[in-house]
């Protein structure tokens, strides 16, 4: 989809606003978050929105199961791919 900034927050909004209808706020995830105003920008596409966002809930799910402490932070240019536990490689 190739849409303006201010479109692209448009519907941000709207999906902020029907999950938060559904008692499931995704606006209080600063990595979500920060990824969608990457989005927002255009600086990534949607598919790499999504590929970035279930990487870092992987890494989340493997660091409160211990495998990787003292990591608890990625940011948008990490590649995340590389510091999975399981082998895949979904990065960039």
């Amino acid at each position: 989809m190739n849409t303006d900034p201010a479109t692209r927050r448009a519907i941000a909004q709207r999906a902020i606003n029907r999950a938060k209808s559904r008692s499931t706020p995704i606006d209080e995830d600063p990595i979500f978050m920060a990824l969608l105003d990457a989005w927002i920008s255009g600086d990534i596409d949607m598919r790499t929105m999504r590929e970035r966002y279930l990487d870092s809930l992987s890494l989340k799910e493997e660091q409160h199961r211990g495998r990787q402490p003292d990591q608890d932070e990625i940011s948008l240019d990490d590649d995340v791919s590389e510091k999975r536990a399981d082998g895949v490689n979904r990065g960039p």
